[in-house]
């Protein structure tokens, strides 16, 4: 449990009362002076202890990660009590917190620079570095084909002598799989869902400027297709959309070359890379999530007609 309640790749979480008795008990410490404070910490926390001041239960919440391998096996109920502030402290910051929730997840595309005998090279001699452009392309609607037949889209801005004279040969420049790739990824929210979005939704913030960009729709929980579960309950916390890291794998990895995964995770690239025809080789130093691996990849999966 030490991992949960330290700053391991995470904020600093308090434990919950019913667990504090617990390690308390354990360690028989003495927690006469710092209870008031503990107390106060946990006033907004939504549990119920023993010794504790009862507070007015106003709903239930539900656990997401219930019976995972983070939690004490008493706290697997998968629900628990919403209570109001019980001090002035509480009630006075009722309703605000310390972070944001995030939105941002940035993905870093690492090789070297474009200069001579340098990208180009490595893809003449190693097979590295360069973009499945075509099979990455953006869908796009009858406003790009239109863009793209005008003399916005022709092949180049030739002019004459005269302001405005157009000298070149008028061509479209139109693709028949859509856009050119770019750099940002739009994701929904979590709660949205087809045919419309929620407010505050990246893409529809956007509104028509969202066609410029890959869209994918982001689970706040990834289904069960996506999430494989261990025998005794292990699940992984942050378990990544496979339709992106299909996308990815496809934008960066030549045929039948081999993807590297060093922290496999729940083997959520692993899956992405079959898929998409290529081989992997996945690394994870935490078994119970190696195990996760195994059982993702040990599944049928629908394989491309033609593969390495």
């Amino acid at each position: 449990m030490a991992g949960l309640w330290t700053t391991q790749g995470k904020a600093a979480t308090v434990p919950r009362p019913e667990q504090w008795n617990r390690i308390r008990e354990a360690l028989g410490f003495d927690d006469t002076e710092i209870r008031p404070l503990v107390a106060e910490l946990n006033a907004r926390k939504g549990s119920l202890g023993e010794g504790w001041a009862a507070r007015e239960v106003v709903g239930e919440g539900h656990r997401v990660r219930y019976e995972s391998d983070v939690q004490l096996a008493p706290l697997s109920t998968g629900s628990y009590p919403l209570t109001a502030p019980a001090t002035a402290t509480a009630q006075h910051w009722d309703g605000w917190n310390t972070q944001l929730k995030p939105a941002h997840e940035p993905i870093v595309l690492a090789r070297k620079g474009t200069g001579y005998d340098s990208t180009v090279a490595n893809v003449l001699l190693h097979g590295t570095g360069a973009l499945n452009i075509d099979a990455c392309r953006t869908e796009a609607g009858q406003d790009y084909l239109d863009k793209c037949a005008s003399v916005v889209g022709l092949a180049s801005n030739r002019n004459g002598a005269t302001l405005g004279e157009w000298t070149g040969t008028r061509e479209d420049s139109s693709h028949p799989a859509g856009r050119w790739p770019t750099n940002i990824l739009l994701g929904h929210t979590p709660t949205c869902a087809d045919p419309g979005c929620d407010r505050g939704c990246p893409v529809a913030e956007l509104g028509q400027q969202a066609r410029f960009f890959p869209t994918f729709r982001y689970e706040a929980k990834a289904p069960a297709s996506e999430r494989p579960r261990g025998t005794d309950g292990t699940v992984h916390t942050t378990v990544k959309p496979l339709a992106l890291m299909r996308w990815l794998v496809r934008l960066v990895t030549p045929p039948r070359a081999v993807v590297l995964d060093p922290f496999a995770g729940s083997g959520t690239t692993l899956e992405a890379a079959v898929l998409e025809g290529a081989r992997a080789v996945g690394v994870e130093q935490h078994e119970p999530y190696a195990a996760l691996c195994r059982a993702r990849l040990d599944r049928p999966l629908d394989l491309p007609l033609f593969t390495a």
